[in-house]
């Protein structure tokens, strides 16, 4: 399907072209969060999520970097000072936002023995290499990138973005909190989306992401 949609890339401008390219952009997600991309490992595969998400992210390369040659998706991964600033920052607003109205609603729920442990240093760089990585660069790096150029402002392209982001997430949860979820991690994606304008990169909005997640599994009870 997103082949399909880069054939019209070619024979399209303007905002045509870009509505059609983050099409291309979602149709390249949907299969990866619904798992679907697995089927092609043969038999049980014990890394197929990771080695899927490897090759999603290779195949937004060859189509968006090399075939269309985006503009401006930030993939400048060498951090800033002033990068590890916006990450304490932003990951500080988001957990102080979400955690009390996600326990309120009881969508969160605090494990009754928290502890930090080295397993949760492995599961941050999973996280950010596998699941932060993909969302990022399609949510931010090419769908919040192109809805910029076609409303040629960047509040709306952010909205629109995150809530996207956030409606992908639907079948995340139980089926009677998946309106939770989706209203969380479209709050979420407002701070990844931030952090990813301010930067300039990818890089920070990754790392918000891979925090949030790991603070998460941290934290509460899934």
């Amino acid at each position: 399907m997103p082949a399909i949609l880069f054939y019209f890339v070619g024979k399209t401008k303007g905002n045509i072209q870009r509505i059609i390219e983050i099409l291309a952009a979602i149709a390249l997600w949907i299969p990866f969060d619904h798992r679907y991309y697995i089927l092609f490992w043969p038999g049980k595969f014990p890394h197929e999520y990771n080695f899927t998400s490897l090759m999603v992210v290779l195949m937004i390369v060859i189509l968006f970097l090399i075939i269309k040659k985006q503009e401006d998706i930030g993939y400048n991964f060498i951090p800033g000072r002033k990068d590890f600033l916006l990450i304490i920052i932003l990951t500080a607003v988001i957990s102080g936002i979400i955690i009390p109205l996600g326990v309120i609603t009881g969508f969160l729920k605090f494990k009754t023995n928290i502890k930090f442990e080295f397993f949760h240093i492995l599961a941050f760089i999973g996280i950010f290499l596998t699941i932060g990585l993909v969302e990022e660069v399609i949510f931010r790096g090419i769908i919040q990138n192109l809805l910029e150029k076609i409303f040629k402002s960047h509040l709306p392209a952010l909205l629109i973005a995150s809530v996207l982001f956030g409606m992908t997430h639907w079948n995340n949860a139980d089926p009677g909190f998946a309106l939770h979820y989706i209203f969380f991690a479209s709050i979420a994606g407002i701070f990844y989306g931030t952090a990813y304008k301010k930067s300039g990169s990818l890089f920070p909005a990754i790392f918000v992401h891979a925090l949030v997640d790991t603070l998460w599994l941290v934290l509460f009870v899934k």
